[in-house]
């Protein structure tokens, strides 16, 4: 029954994310049966992966839609975070402070074939001052520069807020700003500094997904929101919503000469309509002819809509889905009478279908449009040059461009070719001119242009989202830093070698990242050993390692790289089933035990190196477990506590005393952030090397989802706790768990915790970037 009640609960959760991102077409394509299941309605995730490890044990991977989906997936169910904690602050006046990546060093020897930094949805420029623009993150909630992208702050740091897609500025005042996030729309008047949700409470009652919000350009009273519950109009700035119509809107745009003619996309089925009011938005008329009518089997569920003053009827429509043997690129439809009729002009001689010289698909990933798919339901922009009508620019994993109206497209810059001048990292979600000025948002960050495109500059410093799925730190030099990324490799922290101070490194979405603890000269990725030059003129020596730790885009999945301390060249490893020992720095491995399950997380002892534990993953539902050895890898125990609430389901993340090898504690770390499944249950401490287990929750941790637990050496018995929101601290002394947050942001993800013993400080690599504090005592 607690099973059964969980899911329902964790369902619930999940819901926004189906409402987010669309799902592929299923019927269309021969789909393997982990695909089938995981577009199926509310699936079972252990199966669904279960499923997805036994088809590439034995077919070859290749990256398309449907993995992409899968990453995404996955991601949000373990990296979700609660956006209805109960505010607390911190007793100790420590600060943490961001140290990066906020940009990264864009020339430097060893740099990144797709560099970036930040993950960006959306970005909008001020009417009324052209030097102030807001941002939207995916992880990080909003951003603000007063000064065209050269430095941005942060305006959501008190907002338990991750993900923000849309943006509306008041054209009248650059200071009021509307943003979406947590199922509705927060409203603030003083730049970001304090934040409302509005709407009447109906409107606040409904879990929204915001897809666009606009201000009537004439009337800073009357407000647009395109949501999946529908189209809703305000005529006193968003305190009060009136629904236009029901349904999944997707898009608004105004008619550049009249504030009475608007346009809008809406989803229905497997297809997009078109529709289009004439009195200001309050009756909508939908029109057909020419638009994308998709026929049985086939999908078109995702357009954009863009106008340019240059030629006020024309509207241009970005179309996606799949086709005739095809999906990507639907195709480039025009209107010249305000919608009410549409002709397909690009590309080949129908929608989609095969690619071709002649049928380039646009939505791929190569520069000539020759690759079916792509992930034009997670990517996706479109913006028409406001002087010159026949210019358009067309987004999704790369930028493409046409000076011919759409009859021709050309890609300036592969989104793997960073030294072009007309790079945009990969996978965009805006396009927007604002005059002259072209912005684009991207998962690698904002990047401009001044020239309509033909070249384009970074322009994000300030901005702390990269967000880490793997991280470590230098024992010795905690100013070495290195992860892996979401969409932007791994990031490097050298001390000061890199302008800017990081190095995107690698490539793709890195899920490792660990430093040697006696010489940080030496640093580990998901792509081997690297030996730090010192010198961003000078390429990172790379050295092969012979097997490479356990790694999960999934909370309490995956293996640490774990030193011994009697020798920095020795480390253990889970890899697979087995805990490995290399004596050679990973060029290497000796087995040291087999176990049934999977090995996750790997603690050698300090106070005596043979005695070491390690947890265990059985399966997504199965059984994790806890194993002792106190002769370093010859015998072993079980000592997994059986007091757990039933909920034997549930990771393991441990952390050993200094002092003393038979004290340990244990963070349970669920794989799902949206349902508190642990509660009062979260952390246990033994003091007889897990013989006995001693609850050390308090009500303080009950809406908390741990991530990782770490021992400072030294302390009274004190350990920090990472959750999916902040971090916390106990000792011995103390009879409860104290939040330690000041200054850091909230909604901030732990990815892992790492003391930096020479400087007396706490380091964490976040779902923001890194941060540093002064240990707690």
């Amino acid at each position: 029954m607690k099973y059964l009640v969980y899911i329902f609960l964790l369902l619930s959760s999940l819901n926004v994310y189906s409402q987010t991102e669309m799902k592929y077409n299923t019927e269309s394509e021969n789909l393997s049966n982990w695909a089938e299941l995981m577009y199926s309605e509310n699936p079972d995730e252990g199966e669904v992966i279960k499923l997805y490890r036994e088809y590439y044990k034995t077919n070859e991977f290749v990256k398309n839609k449907h993995t992409q989906y899968y990453k995404r997936w996955i991601r949000n169910i373990s990296r979700y975070t609660n956006a209805e904690l109960e505010s607390s602050s911190s007793e100790s006046s420590n600060q943490w402070q961001c140290v990066g990546p906020w940009d990264f060093d864009q020339h430097a020897a060893s740099r990144s074939y797709a560099p970036g930094a930040a993950h960006v949805y959306t970005v909008e420029q001020s009417v009324s001052n052209s030097n102030v623009l807001y941002a939207g993150t995916a992880t990080a909630g909003a951003w603000k520069t007063t000064d065209k992208g050269m430095n941005w702050s942060i305006i959501t740091k008190d907002l338990e807020l991750n993900g923000v897609y849309a943006i509306e500025i008041d054209f009248t005042d650059f200071n009021t700003v509307y943003i979406s996030g947590n199922g509705g729309i927060y409203k603030s008047v003083d730049a970001g500094n304090n934040w409302n949700i509005i709407g009447d409470a109906n409107f606040v009652s409904l879990n929204h997904s915001v897809k666009d919000i606009k201000l009537n350009p004439t009337n800073n009273q009357i407000l647009f929101a395109a949501t999946d519950e529908g189209l809703f109009k305000s005529v006193d700035a968003g305190n009060n919503f009136n629904t236009i119509m029901s349904g999944n809107f997707l898009e608004i745009e105004f008619h550049p000469n009249s504030v009475d003619t608007m346009y809008f996309v809406k989803q229905t089925g497997d297809k997009t309509e078109f529709y289009r009011s004439d009195d200001g938005g309050n009756t909508l008329t939908q029109y057909t002819n020419g638009w994308p009518n998709p026929a049985s089997g086939d999908q078109q569920k995702r357009t954009e809509i863009a106008v340019s003053p240059a030629s006020p009827n024309k509207i241009v429509a970005l179309a996606t889905g799949s086709a005739n043997g095809g999906s990507g690129l639907y195709g480039i439809y025009i209107s010249y009478d305000k919608g009410e009729n549409w002709t397909f002009q690009c590309c080949g001689p129908q929608p989609a279908g095969a690619p071709s010289a002649t049928n380039i698909n646009m939505m791929g990933w190569q520069p000539d449009g020759s690759d079916d798919g792509g992930q034009y339901y997670y990517d996706l922009a479109l913006a028409v040059n406001p002087n010159n009508a026949d210019s358009i620019h067309v987004g999704g994993v790369n930028h493409w461009v046409s000076s011919d109206n759409g009859i021709t497209f050309t890609c300036p810059a592969k989104w793997s070719q960073p030294h072009k001048k007309g790079y945009v990292h990969a996978d965009i979600h805006d396009i927007n001119y604002f005059g002259d000025d072209l912005w684009f948002a991207c998962d690698g960050g904002v990047f401009y242009s001044a020239n309509a495109g033909d070249s384009v500059t970074k322009r994000m410093f300030g901005i702390a989202g990269s967000d880490f799925w793997g991280f470590g730190a230098g024992f010795k030099d905690g100013d070495v830093m290195l992860g892996g990324t979401y969409h932007n490799g791994t990031m490097l922290k050298d001390g000061n070698t890199y302008i800017n101070n990081w190095l995107c490194t690698d490539g793709g979405d890195g899920i490792r990242g660990f430093v040697n603890f006696g010489n940080p000269r030496m640093a580990y990725s998901d792509y081997g050993g690297k030996i730090l030059s010192g010198d961003r003129t000078v390429g990172i020596s790379g050295f092969g390692m012979n097997l490479k730790p356990n790694a999960s885009y999934i909370v309490g999945e995956s293996s640490q790289m774990e030193f011994d301390p009697r020798c920095y060249n020795w480390h253990y490893i889970g890899n697979d089933t087995t805990l490995w020992l290399s004596k050679n720095n990973g060029i290497s491995f000796e087995p040291i035990n087999h176990f049934d399950d999977k090995v996750t997380s790997v603690e050698v002892a300090w106070s005596n190196p043979n005695v070491i534990y390690v947890a265990t993953w059985e399966s997504w539902w199965g059984t994790k477990k806890i194993w002792r050895t106190t002769d370093a890898g010859q015998n072993w125990v079980e000592i997994t506590p059986t007091n757990i609430n039933g909920q034997a389901w549930i990771p393991y993340d441990i952390t050993i005393s200094s002092y003393d090898e038979n004290t340990l504690w244990i963070a349970r770390t669920s794989m799902y952030g949206g349902v508190q499944d642990a509660i009062g249950y979260e952390v246990f401490k033994s003091i007889d090397g897990g013989q006995s287990w001693i609850n050390w929750t308090t009500p303080t941790l009950d809406n908390i989802n741990a991530t990782n637990i770490e021992h400072q050496r030294g302390s009274n018995g004190g350990v920090y706790l990472g959750t999916r929101n902040n971090v916390y601290y106990r000792n011995n002394s103390m009879s409860d768990w104290e939040i330690y947050d000041n200054n850091l942001p909230k909604s901030t993800f732990s990815t892992q915790l790492v003391p930096y013993y020479r400087e007396g400080l706490l380091i964490n690599g976040t779902n923001r970037s890194a941060y540093e504090i002064d240990f707690y005592e």
